[in-house]
């Protein structure tokens, strides 16, 4: 049974690692349609649709990041309680 917690504390570690490398690359693309959206701001002749666009990319950006993020701290959490050894009488919650 220790063997089964252990490959599933590890497949839960797997998964926060994949969240933490989504997140990192979601923090790339706001950081890209910020610098878009600032450059756009310094253009004398930047229209409003533009920066409209410019602005609902970075919008969307942020929201992902914030969702990832999110997703990754429940993860990071949910792997934390799982590795947590269970007191006498407690099931891990995959087990039942």
């Amino acid at each position: 049974m220790s063997f089964h917690l252990e490959s599933i504390h590890e497949l839960a570690q797997r998964r926060v690692q994949r969240l933490n490398q989504r997140c990192q690359r979601a923090q790339r693309a706001l950081d890209d349609a910020l610098a878009y959206y600032r450059a756009l701001l310094a253009l004398r002749d930047a229209g409003a649709l533009q920066l409209q666009e410019a602005l609902r990319q970075m919008q969307q950006a942020r929201h992902e990041l914030a969702e990832l993020q999110f997703e990754r701290d429940l993860a990071a959490a949910e792997a934390d309680r799982r590795h947590e050894k269970p007191a006498s009488g407690q099931r891990d919650l995959l087990l039942s």
